[in-house]
């Protein structure tokens, strides 16, 4: 089967939750609510001085390469997922779709 993938860009924050709950409830969904958003977290210079982060927060991030989340975005999916859906408010770096290959 091939993979397809709905990706929305952010809308205001109560729209984009409500949808991104709604694709939630489907079975064969899989959901990736800002995926990129860590990235901003990890890459920023003095964030960890500035926010009081929980000790295992960014540490559940350990995939913390752009082009290698990008890839889980638009790769295969798990068994028993037929679609995907990311809401997405970072901005995606067309020279990294075509790195991987989606874009030509």
């Amino acid at each position: 089967m091939r993979t397809k993938h709905i990706a929305m860009w952010a809308c205001p924050r109560t729209r984009s939750s409500a949808i991104t709950r709604a694709f939630e409830q489907i079975d064969d969904c899989m959901v990736y609510d800002e995926p990129l958003h860590h990235l901003s977290f990890v890459d920023q210079i003095n964030y960890h001085d500035i926010i009081d982060f929980p000790s295992d927060y960014l540490s559940k991030y350990y995939n913390n390469s752009y082009s290698n989340i990008i890839e889980k975005l638009i790769g295969d999916l798990p068994e028993g997922k037929t679609f995907s859906f990311q809401n997405i408010c970072h901005f995606i770096c067309f020279q990294d779709l075509i790195k991987v290959g989606y874009l030509k």
